[in-house]
Parts: C-alpha cells; sequence; structure tokens
C-alpha cells in the first residue's frame, strides 16, 4: 500500500453491496436470461421459479463377507499413513505472528524511536519537533486503521508511517521557508513590534475560524471528507479531532493535543506561520497562466480515464443466505417462493424483500441507487445488472454465499465526456500545473539561500547513490 494509496483511499467509496462476494454461476445454461418460458420439468404450473423435489434417500452400504473391518483401513491408506517423522515433531512451522503496533515506533527498517521532543528538522535558526508533526501523522492513518480487517493489513498501514512522515515534515519545512521569507520583508527594528500584532490579531479570529471548519467538517459526506481537510492544514485537522472526541473548548482541545506531544499554543503558531506564508505566495506568483488549445488536447488525450463515464445500473435483489439454511436446496426453496410471490402473486418487489429478503438493503426494498460497473463485491451479480434486460426479473444467480434474483431498474452505458464539455475542467487542471511548478520552483530558490536539514536527509542519499530514488 502506497501513501498515494492512503490518501486517494480517503475519498474514494465504491458502492459495493457488503453482503455479496462472487463467485462463478451454476454450469448448464445462462444464469441471466430472462426468459418467461421455463425449462422442462423443473417448473410447476403457476410457478416462475423451480420448486425442488426432494432427492430420493441414498443406497444403503453394503458390506461383504470379505470387506475389511470397519475400524480398520485398507492396506493401501494404511501405508500412506505411516509415520516418517517423530510423532512430537510438528509438520509445518507456522507462520510469525504480526506485530500489532498501535502508535508510533519508530521508522519499520532501523527501530528508531522519535519522541515528542526530538528535532525532526531544522530551517534557518527555527526547529520543527515530532511533537508537532506526529498528530497529523496519527489522524491521516487513523480511519484507515480503523477499517483494517486483519494484524496484516494494520501492519501494512503502519509501514506507511515513515514516508507520510516524511511527507508532512517537508510540509512543515516549507511553511517555515515561506514564513522566514515573510520576516524577511519587514524592517529589522519593527520586527518584534509587527509579531507582537500578527499573534493579537490571529488570536482574535483563530476561535471563529475554527467554530466555522467545524461545521463545515461536520456537514461533509465521508467521500468529501479529503477535499475539506486540505483546505486548511491546521483549522480543518482541528475541527475533524474535536468532532471526533466531542471536546467543546478550548481547554479541551489543549488537553487532547498535549497527549499526542503538541499543544493549542503551537497549533495556532503554526497556523499564523502557514497563513503568513501563503501571503507570500500571492504576491510572488500573481501571473495567470495561458493556456493553448493544443495544450488542452493534449490533456484530454493523455489523461483519458479521468474523462471516462462507467457504465451504471439502479436495480434491485432478493437474496437468502446459504448459512441461513440446512441446505441449498433449501435457500433456493426460499428464494423461489419470493420470486414466485413477485412474478406470479402480484406482490411489489419492495414488500418482498422487506418481509423475506436477507440482504443488507431489504428494509429499503431490496433497492440500490446508481451502482458502476466492476464496483460490487460479488462478480455474479455484476455481471448480472449489467447484461440483464432492463425491467427484466433474472433467473436464480448463485454466488459464494448464498442465491439472489435482481432487477434492472435504469441502466447507462459507459462512455466520454466530450472535449467540449471537458474544456473548462481541463484548462483549471493545466493552470493549477503551471502554479504549482512556480510554487516549487520558488521554493527550492528559497531552499538554496537558508540552511535545511531533515532526519531523512542521510537515508534519502543513500538511495540517490544507489539509484533508488530522484534527486
Amino acid at each position: 500500500m502506497t501513501l498515494r494509496l492512503l490518501w486517494s483511499l480517503m475519498a474514494v467509496w465504491t458502492c459495493a453491496l457488503a453482503g455479496c462476494a462472487g463467485a462463478a454461476p451454476a454450469a448448464g445454461g445462462d444464469p441471466y436470461a430472462a426468459s418467461e418460458q421455463a425449462p422442462p420439468n423443473s417448473i410447476g404450473p403457476g410457478q416462475r421459479y423451480p420448486l425442488r423435489v426432494p432427492p430420493p434417500p441414498p443406497p444403503k452400504l453394503t458390506i461383504s463377507d470379505d470387506s475389511p473391518p470397519l475400524d480398520q483401513p485398507p492396506p493401501d491408506i494404511a501405508r500412506q499413513t505411516t509415520a516418517t517423522a517423530p510423532i512430537d515433531e510438528p509438520l509445518f512451522t507456522p507462520p510469525a505472528p504480526v506485530v500489532r503496533r498501535e502508535k508510533w515506533e519508530g521508522p519499520l527498517d532501523e527501530g528508531e524511536l522519535f519522541q515528542p521532543s526530538q528535532v525532526v528538522a531544522r530551517v534557518g535558526d527555527q526547529i520543527i519537533l515530532y511533537g508537532e508533526v506526529a498528530p497529523m501523522v496519527n489522524q491521516a492513518l487513523k480511519p484507515y486503521l480503523d477499517s483494517a480487517k486483519s494484524e496484516y493489513d494494520r501492519a501494512e498501514i503502519l509501514s506507511q508511517r515513515d514516508v507520510l512522515t516524511e511527507q508532512i515534515v517537508r510540509q512543515f519545512v516549507e511553511t517555515k521557508l515561506l514564513y522566514n521569507e515573510f520576516l524577511r520583508e519587514i524592517p529589522r527594528d519593527q520586527l518584534e513590534e509587527a509579531k507582537k500584532k500578527i499573534k493579537a490579531n490571529i488570536g482574535a479570529t483563530f476561535e471563529a475560524n475554527l467554530t466555522k471548519a467545524r461545521q463545515e467538517v461536520a456537514a461533509a459526506k465521508k467521500s468529501e471528507l479529503e477535499r475539506v481537510l486540505r483546505k486548511d492544514p491546521v483549522l480543518m485537522r482541528l475541527a475533524l479531532l474535536m468532532n471526533e472526541k466531542q471536546l467543546e473548548t478550548p481547554a479541551e482541545l489543549d488537553a487532547a493535543l498535549r497527549q499526542e506531544g503538541t499543544s493549542l499554543e503551537r497549533q495556532i503558531a503554526f497556523f499564523t506561520e502557514y497563513h503568513l506564508g501563503q501571503e507570500v505566495i500571492r504576491k510572488q506568483i500573481t501571473f495567470k497562466p495561458e493556456v493553448s488549445h493544443q495544450e488542452m488536447l493534449d490533456f484530454y488525450r493523455d489523461h483519458a480515464v479521468q474523462f471516462a463515464v462507467p457504465a451504471k445500473a439502479r436495480f434491485e435483489i432478493l437474496t437468502v443466505y446459504h448459512q441461513n439454511f440446512p441446505s441449498q436446496q433449501a435457500a433456493e426453496q426460499a428464494l423461489a417462493e419470493m420470486g414466485n410471490a413477485v412474478y406470479l402473486g402480484g406482490a411489489s418487489f419492495a414488500s418482498v424483500a422487506q418481509k423475506s429478503s436477507q440482504e443488507p438493503g431489504a428494509s429499503k426494498g431490496g433497492q440500490y441507487d446508481w451502482t458502476t460497473k466492476g464496483s460490487l463485491a460479488s462478480e455474479v451479480i455484476d455481471r448480472a445488472i449489467f447484461s440483464l434486460p432492463v425491467g427484466k426479473l433474472s433467473q436464480i444467480l448463485h454466488d459464494e454465499r448464498g442465491c439472489h434474483i435482481v432487477r434492472v431498474l435504469e441502466r447507462s452505458e459507459a462512455g466520454q465526456i466530450p472535449f467540449t464539455d471537458a474544456q473548462k475542467k481541463i484548462k483549471e487542471a493545466i493552470m493549477a500545473q503551471k502554479r504549482e511548478a512556480q510554487y516549487k520552483k520558488y521554493v527550492e530558490s528559497l531552499r538554496n539561500s537558508t540552511p535545511v536539514w531533515t532526519v531523512f536527509d542521510e537515508k534519502n542519499l543513500a538511495r540517490q547513490q544507489r539509484g533508488t530514488v530522484p534527486r
């Protein structure tokens, strides 16, 4: 799992059915066909789905006089099961357990422990402590650790802590560089007075801005949360922390931050430095990049995936799970009765689903809103809703967890956003790229004129010498 995956997964949620795990359909005919004719000798009068007849009992076991005793295996089996190793010696060695890491325990490859008071970077005469960085790292990892399904998943996520820590440290470095540049523009004899005014102005507005941030974070959908958090690296993160822990006062927030190795005062200071640094950027990057028609065409061609429109469908489903029945035949029987109630009995699909269906959306009548192709957990159901005629009941579908009947309510095919419709977004994206390039160039010029050190420099230098990371 890469860092990009950690950031992008926060904002990407597919509309998957929790109770539909895929498996190949049973052999014998097209399982998605919506034919109104029943297979011969399988459906009785007045039925749409087959109600199975109990199978005949199995034949009795006959034992002849020359059969071996029941408590003695045949000679060939006895030979195969003869032990070739001592009885107390294990036949295999179990894998080592995954160590559960609840908090930061240092770089995985070195075992070095970072403490809140440890200096992780220097910018000129200013320092950056790990206690300032850790809360941002922890908050970025938290949603993925909370949703981890196994210890292996947790270890994979925690293995990205070093990468994420390094990225956030470098963001702090850039903020310090820009803030220092802001201070350089103030005459030396006015510097201390200017700092006092800045602190007073920020203190008067910080709490009001934090309240607004809390409201915005609370109103954001899960899929929008990453975009909202990126609006401000301090306010939005603190707002999320207060909402999650139900904190109401600055004192409660400060106590929670101190448990993570930082404080509200430090967070306000970082907030101040960040926004004053952004003022410097706005002064330095004032041009409006020009974008040619050819650049837009090239971008549209090179990023075709961004402008693809996937096939999507709305559907309804009836489901029974094998685990809730003594046999697969009993599960099919229950589903067939539901299907016949809709097809022949005149009952509404929603009422049957609410009464008898066992899948998670049954309480909503078994209906699912727009779902993109390939997003469902069950490959069988996914194929069905993108191949069935709209409005027709499917035959009984089988996957590894149960049996299903689906009906497609509406469907749109895959396509591409026309270039003429995408031009505005394309132009904005190209302008953002050009501004980002100017920003990086300017920050690099500041770095060349200001001594900068981070705890990751030595490791990255070794990587560059090995050719494993770009210079």
